[in-house]
C-alpha cells in the first residue's frame, strides 16, 4: 500500500485541542464552523463509537500548519493593497 503524501513519513496528528492551541486559541464550535463551510481541514477519525459516530478525533498537523500559513499569506496580502 503505497501512500504518496509531500511529506513522507513526518505527519503529526494533533489533538482538537493543541489544533485549537495552535491556531491561536479558536474555540471548538469555530473550528466546527470553519470545517463545515469548507476553510478549515476536516480532521481524521481515530475511533468511533458503538453507533458510529465519532469518538476521538485529530488533525493532520501538516494540514493545520498550511491552514496557518495561508492565514498569514492572506493578512499579507491584503496588506500590500
Amino acid at each position: 500500500m503505497s501512500h504518496h503524501h509531500s511529506m513522507e513519513n513526518t505527519d503529526s496528528l494533533l489533538s482538537p485541542k493543541a489544533a485549537r492551541a495552535i491556531c491561536g486559541g479558536l474555540s471548538a464550535s469555530a473550528i466546527r464552523r470553519k470545517i463545515a463551510d469548507g476553510t478549515f481541514p476536516a480532521p481524521v477519525v481515530l475511533s468511533r463509537r458503538a453507533d458510529g459516530a465519532p469518538a476521538r478525533i485529530a488533525y493532520v498537523e501538516a494540514e493545520v500548519r498550511a491552514w496557518i500559513a495561508e492565514q498569514i499569506a492572506s493578512r499579507d496580502s491584503q496588506s500590500q493593497r
